[in-house]
């Protein structure tokens, strides 16, 4: 029944990471590690989300923190919804 109701569920939205965000974390001069530990995330959960093996929440914490250390707006984080 857990199963069924998390399959059900609408107000989940994973997100896929945009070209955008990618391109200021690799132009940015800090490392991605560095940026990710500024922003309290674990560099490896980052690399994850980047290559889309870890689908994330619109809301999700890190990835806002992180937007914001590389002068990004909300806007600008995520690219069109997934569905899985």
């Amino acid at each position: 029944e857990v199963v069924a109701s998390k399959l059900i569920r609408k107000d989940i939205t994973n997100m896929k990471i945009s070209k955008d965000f990618i391109i200021a974390l690799k132009m940015d001069a800090r490392p991605a590690y560095e940026i990710a530990f500024l922003a309290g995330a674990d560099p490896y959960w980052l690399s994850r989300v980047i290559h889309g093996i870890t689908r994330i929440e619109k809301d999700e914490p890190k990835i806002l923190r992180i937007a914001e250390i590389l002068g990004l707006s909300h806007d600008e984080i995520f690219t069109e919804q997934v569905c899985d």
